[in-house]
Parts: C-alpha cells; structure tokens; sequence
C-alpha cells in the first residue's frame, strides 16, 4: 500500500478451518478477550519485534481497549462462558 501511513486502521476478511476457529475463540475467551482483539495480540506478538514497535501497530482505543481487557482479565472481571448452557444462564440472568 502506497498510503499505508495515512491510514488509522485495515480490515481484511480471513477464512479458518471450524476447528481453528473454535479453539482462537475459545482461547480469546479464556484470556477475556474479544476474537479480534486476540487476533491482534497474537500478530503483535509475531510481528511487532523484529518490524515496528506496538504503539504504532495499534490505534489509540484499540491500545485502550487492550489494555482494559487485560487489567478485567487479572482482576477477575470476567465470566468464562464454555457451552451454550454456561450463555443461556449468563443471559438469562441479565
């Protein structure tokens, strides 16, 4: 991309099988994240030491957003929901 500096944000479709998709998911939900923000994570990770430095990999409300999953997830205020059983009762109950 020519302009790839001027730009705040890219969105790209990605295809997964069932099962890697179902096992991100699963692991985004264990560390109190949303599938993308992990996603995100996960590419920063790769990426990010040996081509640029996260805070330029990331927009502000996405590094906010980020870092708010994080802080929820180490003090506790998140609810691990593992089954549609686990939703219907977390719904049921709002």
């Amino acid at each position: 991309m020519t302009k790839s500096n001027q730009q705040t944000s890219v969105q790209k479709v990605i295809t997964f099988s069932p099962t890697l998709y179902n096992q991100a998911e699963k692991k985004a939900m264990q560390m109190g994240v949303a599938f993308p923000e992990y996603v995100r994570h996960l590419l920063l990770n790769d990426v990010s030491p040996s081509l640029l430095d996260n805070e330029l990999m990331l927009s502000d409300v996405q590094e906010q957003r980020l870092e708010k999953s994080y802080a929820d997830l180490k003090t506790g205020k998140f609810k691990t929901l593992r089954n549609k059983n686990d939703i219907e009762k977390f719904v049921g109950k709002l």
